[in-house]
């Protein structure tokens, strides 16, 4: 499957890509059609012991909408979720090296950079927590970054490929900047 964006126009792509690719090019368009960001806390604290989870939605500051695994199928990062989906959910989890790892409420599975694909995607599709699992989380003026532990690059999101999240920046700027609304275990199915 290509998603191939001319001038602005969605030529070959499934439907799925081409709401998210909408959504996206709606952004870039109409800078007044981002939701506004909410939240108290910009980054997410650190808990009082490791393995101990937290659930959250994060906000990509590029384009004001939330992280989500695409589908079961690809578990895709992007940031084209409005903030009323499982699949934008993900639990914090502090791991005793002083790392985080990220696990997504949708499919149970670990975010983790595909380090073997150039793009260097973060799809959410393994089981247990290594090294390609692990972050650093930096704080940015409000907002937090992600750092990969395996090689230190910044995650960002690829404003210009249907807001997919990868991990390919060796320095920080708005496309890497995120905060964090937490979710509380009681919203309907979140349990």
């Amino acid at each position: 499957m290509r998603l191939i964006l001319s001038s602005y126009q969605i030529i070959d792509a499934t439907k799925s890509e081409k709401e998210a690719a909408n959504k996206v090019l709606d952004t870039i368009q109409n800078k007044s059609s981002q939701p506004t960001p909410v939240g108290p806390s910009p980054i997410p604290k650190p808990l009082s012991k490791p393995n101990d989870p937290t659930r959250y939605r994060f906000r990509a500051e590029i384009n004001g909408y939330f992280v989500r695994v695409v589908s079961a199928d690809s578990s895709a990062l992007t940031a084209v979720g409005e903030g009323d989906e499982k699949t934008e959910v993900f639990d914090i989890v502090r791991n005793e090296d002083g790392t985080t790892s990220f696990k997504s409420l949708s499919n149970g599975k670990f975010v983790s950079v595909i380090f073997d694909d150039e793009t260097m995607p973060l799809r959410a599709w393994v089981d247990k927590i290594d090294l390609w699992e692990k972050f650093t989380v930096e704080e940015s003026n409000g907002a937090f970054l992600l750092k990969t532990v395996k090689d230190g690059l910044y995650v960002q999101v690829d404003i210009q490929n249907g807001a997919r999240l990868r991990a390919r920046e060796t320095s920080a700027d708005t496309w890497e900047r995120f905060t964090a609304v937490s979710v509380s275990v009681n919203d309907g199915d979140l349990a």
